[in-house]
């Protein structure tokens, strides 16, 4: 084995402390490397795992504030084709139902105490004329557009008006003798109900009001 060789092999062999104690530092050595690298290996597990924690809460907070906003932009899609619908329901109203039936009545309500103090009297037949056909477009609206009306139910005094009318243009059309019968002027049915006419113009002055709201509460030109 050489000189070198004897030598190491009488040292183990007449030294035996010496050789514990070099084994012992070498298991001692040992063990602090390897604690040492456990330790840094469960430190950088521990913060690979806080930043994968860290990671998931911010992709879920990301998904949260995703789902967030798009509950928010469906709500206001939502709002606003309400909105829309709504505008262009309550445009329809007033320039098709309303509105027109609105003209109507004040053209005959302003006529009609003119006509009653006799101030008309030399177009009289031409007055009644006029009244006729006035309640006639009214009546057509009524038909035509009741979809329009507003609320749920069409109110009571629609048909009553229809019926006041029907019965006085079936009277004032008869030659030589334009007017009503006193018997059937008598009949609650042949009676213009005034209520009508305040409903019209209370409704028609509220539809207003909501559809000048719509148009600054969205800015619509």
């Amino acid at each position: 084995m050489g000189q070198a060789g004897d030598l190491l092999q009488r040292f183990f062999l007449t030294e035996p402390t010496n050789v514990t104690l070099l084994l012992t530092g070498a298991v001692l050595l040992l063990g602090q490397v390897v604690t040492a690298y456990y330790v840094a290996y469960v430190r950088r597990t521990a913060e690979n795992r806080a930043a994968l924690e860290a990671s998931d809460q911010v992709l879920e907070q990301a998904r949260r504030m995703t789902n967030a906003t798009e509950q928010i932009r469906t709500l206001l899609g939502s709002q606003a084709t309400v909105a829309e619908s709504e505008l262009a329901y309550r445009k329809a109203q007033l320039a098709e139902f309303y509105g027109p039936i609105y003209a109507h009545l004040k053209v005959s309500e302003r006529l009609y105490r003119l006509w009653m103090d006799h101030k008309l009297s030399e177009i009289n037949l031409d007055v009644i004329s006029l009244f006729r056909r006035q309640n006639e477009l009214i009546a057509d609206i009524i038909c035509n557009k009741a979809h329009l009306v507003e609320g749920a139910a069409i109110p009571d005094v629609f048909s009553r008006f229809v019926t006041s009318t029907v019965i006085w243009n079936f009277y004032t059309t008869r030659p030589g003798s334009p007017w009503i019968e006193p018997h059937v002027s008598a009949l609650p049915e042949a009676a213009f109900p005034i209520e009508f006419q305040q409903y019209i113009y209370t409704t028609t002055q509220e539809l207003k009001r909501r559809l000048d709201e719509l148009h600054r509460r969205y800015r619509v030109e």
